[in-house]
């Protein structure tokens, strides 16, 4: 694992090593700036008409001269064209914010180059909120981000994610996403839809409002681009109050409470939200869920109460039969209410505690 990087406000970035794909939110003033929301799929209808390398945009700054900038319509997430980005320079989004809420939401799609974890830059100079890299083993990658102290310094902490890769680079698309709260000075991560990180500190606390975001690709190795999504509308799924849960699964869709901890089993709910736990049922420390209705024994390991989180293999099992085989000795099985069609149900030596949520029919 990556050895704990101080950042000190100080210096600058670390040059002389393959840069990675390098994201920040910055402060920054630009002669070209948008204003949100913001949206560009860098299709011809957003402007890029032919293929072929940018000497400027019309929307993102960089200089020519160290970054080539390539519309290509080889690869694209979305659409039929996106963008190479190949260098040493900035590839940045003025930003003009003038939006009351103190929330924001950043969305593209990447095809990024992936770096040893000695390679990632040990000082940021710039004022910005967040910082996130691509980082290596060998066979897989992972994102990296910087949980900031707010005062210009912080550590590398990993999303947990394995990414496969081929030849320093993922076999497909990968989404990232960030909630930005300016208010507490905290942001959330999600990778491919994911939420993998919650309530990450500021490098600076100081900042109030969006002001520019920044790629820095590699100099040798292309990485590709495209639609990318800047404002203040959760770009995953339905969330009326913008605070990270999905409305299916939130106590009150209309009330940011996800710092409170509604079930009183020491996580709060947004923590619940991202292990796919339980927000109004005390199941810190449950292993494994049964639901008949959610669940399926073929898709989901059993090892969350919401399916397709906290990945996409994650969910309950439908049968009690199915949890059993699967908990471990000393496991808490949590069965949430319906029917269920059991015929043989065997400890096979382990100890098991079987806690029910609801009005449980075992048949």
């Amino acid at each position: 694992m990556l050895n704990v990087l101080k950042f000190k406000q100080v210096g600058g970035i670390a040059r002389g090593y393959t840069a990675p794909v390098f994201m920040q939110m910055l402060l920054a003033l630009h002669l070209q700036a948008v204003t949100l929301p913001y949206a560009n799929d860098f299709e011809s209808a957003d402007g890029y008409t032919t293929t072929g390398y940018l000497v400027s945009d019309v929307d993102w700054a960089f200089d020519p001269n160290l970054l080539t900038v390539e519309v290509t319509d080889t690869q694209a997430a979305h659409g039929t064209q996106s963008l190479l980005l190949t260098g040493t320079s900035n590839f940045t989004l003025g930003v003009v914010d003038g939006l009351v809420e103190s929330y924001r939401w950043i969305d593209f799609y990447l095809k990024p180059v992936f770096v040893l974890e000695t390679e990632l830059p040990q000082q940021v100079t710039s004022l910005q909120p967040a910082v996130t890299a691509f980082v290596t083993d060998g066979s897989a990658g992972e994102v990296f981000v910087v949980d900031g102290d707010g005062l210009g310094g912080g550590s590398w902490v990993s999303s947990q994610m394995p990414i496969a890769l081929q030849g320093g680079t993922p076999l497909d698309w990968v989404r990232i996403t960030y909630r930005l709260d300016y208010s507490r000075k905290t942001w959330d991560l999600y990778v491919n839809g994911q939420l993998s990180l919650v309530n990450m500190g500021f490098l600076d606390d100081s900042l109030t409002e969006l002001n520019a975001f920044s790629f820095t690709a590699d100099p040798v190795q292309s990485t590709a681009l495209d639609t990318f999504f800047a404002g203040i509308v959760n770009p995953l799924y339905s969330d009326a109050d913008q605070d990270g849960i999905a409305d299916s699964v939130d106590l009150n869709s209309f009330l940011d409470d996800r710092d409170v901890d509604s079930d009183g089993d020491g996580l709060t709910n947004i923590e619940e939200y991202q292990h796919g736990r339980l927000l109004a049922f005390p199941d810190a420390d449950v292993a494994c869920y049964v639901d008949a209705v959610l669940g399926d024994d073929a898709v989901y390991n059993g090892y969350s109460a919401v399916p397709g989180m906290p990945t996409v293999s994650s969910g309950p099992k439908s049968t009690l039969t199915a949890a059993m085989n699967e908990a471990a000795h000393g496991n808490i099985i949590l069965m949430q209410s319906g029917t269920y069609d059991e015929t043989v149900l065997s400890l096979n030596g382990k100890d098991l505690t079987l806690r029910i949520s609801g009005s449980v029919t075992i048949r």
